[in-house]
């Protein structure tokens, strides 16, 4: 049974992080050397800090491993049903599957000279499909539409880990699905 993805990867957020840092600590000290700014100095230092502050909220992340999604088949055709289990052992108290599908909104302004537009991506199709207690495996049916409800849909299994401080944090896992 495959198992999902989630998008983006913590492994890749650190190395775009460890980049970042890396990339703006050589340039400062480019900086430095080119002008002799001790102002430079003083951002390399705040640099430092978010820089060890980033690897803690990286530590904190993977301690609160993501939720595991595996699914009986992959990818999808509209009208397909497919079991879902899902797995989150980090969380607190409860989680929640939802089956999202979002699309493409297009809005035209169009004022004598001055013409617009603006497409932006909002939600089109939602349904929850599974709702159960951290520490378990959770099992459920994801059941998709016969036709898409709009075109250009991108489909997506959000999952919502709840502690019991009340902090949700958000899972995506982006879903393939072709048309029939």
């Amino acid at each position: 049974m495959p198992r999902l993805s989630r998008k983006p990867s913590l492994w890749l957020s650190l190395v775009l992080r460890f980049a970042f840092v890396i990339i703006a600590v050589i340039s400062a000290l480019w900086w430095i050397e080119k002008r002799r700014a001790s102002f430079m100095s003083i951002l390399i230092g705040v640099l430092a800090v978010a820089a060890v502050w980033e690897l803690i909220r990286f530590a904190v992340e993977m301690r609160h491993r993501p939720p595991t999604v595996i699914i009986d088949h992959y990818p999808l055709t509209y009208g397909d049903s497919a079991e879902l289990t899902v797995t989150a052992q980090s969380c607190d108290t409860e989680i929640s599957v939802k089956l999202i599908g979002e699309c493409d909104s297009i809005a035209h302004t169009d004022i004598s000279e001055y013409r617009s537009t603006k497409v932006m991506r909002t939600r089109c199709y939602e349904m929850e499909l599974i709702r159960a207690k951290c520490g378990t495996s959770a099992e459920g049916r994801l059941q998709l539409p016969k036709s898409p409800p709009a075109d250009g849909m991108a489909w997506t299994i959000l999952v919502d880990s709840k502690s019991e401080r009340g902090e949700i944090t958000e899972h995506l896992y982006p879903l393939r699905v072709r048309d029939a």
